[in-house]
């Protein structure tokens, strides 16, 4: 085998060596060995066993060959073994996110196996895990999601986050193939997520064991009683502005899915805070509000933030604002109410700095 490989660089080896109960066969790891050199296969070759005598031989002979310990339960781990193995092969079934993480740290890489098959099913889960490699007899089934994986870009997080939206979200068992669960990520409720994975243009946060949801619907939940009132509103552009374009995702506005007309009004699906930006979804797709006017909602107004009690004091046809929901942001400036609005107000203009109330005609004249 290694010489039909030996000029295929890109051909490895994962080589177990079998011992039985007595070490026989006595010689196997310098005949190994010596093949290995043979065919200069040294870069290009780890072992694993569950022989730990068997990986102790390897380290005297060729120290600088991975030597990975398969262990049927971690009963079998212990620091004695440590300082002769670079790594442990385990059962999928007792891996977690926080062993692999123990693992890692004492320089021992994690590798998993478990009962695979052809069928994809199999994988969903395994895929999730922070893992330097799956042993399997179907390298083809893996090798889709090791593409998919390699082409994203995944990061440690550790916040609390909510959904802003009109419907419960669906959750996806892991955001390579976007396999679905059965559960739904509810608006109103708090999740913690603890991975943001952002692929081919989508993203994605983590927010339980094999469980993903898409990130363009979720924000941080010290934001959510500000976002939320406003999910249900209106929005229309504002008088100046002639056309907008409408984008699939928030987090990645690249590709357009409509244009929002003037005159019309849409109604907001759901909200999303992006750096120093604000998205709204609507039917046409994502939009950024700095184009946009907002009708409020008639709501009561103890349902929303005390310096809106005011506005909601005009009637709810005449309710638009200049849209600008960042400025209710916590950590932006705080806003204040102007004086009491006189009665021939009807346009509220909303920036970072204050809630003000302008006369109808001097604002329309602007706009």
């Amino acid at each position: 085998m290694f010489a039909h490989y030996q000029n295929n660089p890109n051909a490895k080896f994962l080589v177990e060596t079998k011992k039985t109960a007595k070490g026989n066969p006595k010689n196997m790891e310098a005949l190994l060995v010596a093949l290995i050199k043979q065919y200069h296969m040294e870069n290009r070759v780890m072992v694993h066993s569950f022989s730990f005598e068997s990986l102790e031989e390897m380290k005297k002979l060729m120290p600088s060959i991975p030597r990975i310990f398969i262990a049927g339960s971690l009963g079998r781990l212990n620091f004695e073994r440590f300082t002769v193995t670079t790594g442990v092969n385990i059962s999928s079934e007792i891996t977690t996110p926080d062993l692999v993480k123990q693992l890692h740290y004492i320089g021992q890489k994690v590798f998993v196996w478990d009962e695979m098959t052809e069928k994809q099913q199999q994988w969903n889960s395994v895929v999730n895990l922070p893992i330097d490699g799956v042993v399997t007899n179907y390298p083809e089934v893996g090798h889709e999601y090791q593409v998919l994986k390699g082409k994203s870009s995944v990061r440690s997080t550790d916040q609390d986050v909510a959904v802003v939206s009109d419907k419960p979200l669906t959750t996806y068992e892991n955001p390579y193939l976007r396999v679905q669960n059965q559960t739904l990520a509810k608006p109103g409720v708090a999740y913690h997520a603890s991975q943001y994975v952002a692929m081919e243009g989508r993203a994605y946060y983590q927010i339980g064991a094999n469980t993903f949801v898409d990130a363009d619907y979720v924000n941080p939940e010290t934001l959510c009683p500000t976002l939320v009132p406003y999910v249900g509103a209106r929005v229309q552009l504002r008088a100046t502005v002639a056309a907008c374009s409408a984008y699939t995702s928030p987090t990645h506005p690249q590709a357009v899915t409509g244009t929002l007309q003037p005159h019309k009004q849409y109604r907001i699906q759901a909200i999303k805070v992006v750096n120093s930006s604000t998205w709204v979804k609507t039917a046409a797709g994502w939009v950024n509000t700095a184009k946009l006017l907002l009708h409020l909602p008639a709501a009561a107004p103890t349902q929303l933030a005390g310096p809106l009690d005011t506005f909601f004091q005009e009637p709810a046809k005449d309710r638009i604002a200049l849209l600008d929901l960042n400025a209710l942001v916590p950590g932006s400036q705080m806003i204040k109410p102007a004086k009491p609005a006189s009665s021939a107000s009807r346009l509220a203009a909303w920036n970072p700095h204050y809630l003000t109330y302008l006369a109808a005609r001097n604002t329309a004249k602007k706009e």
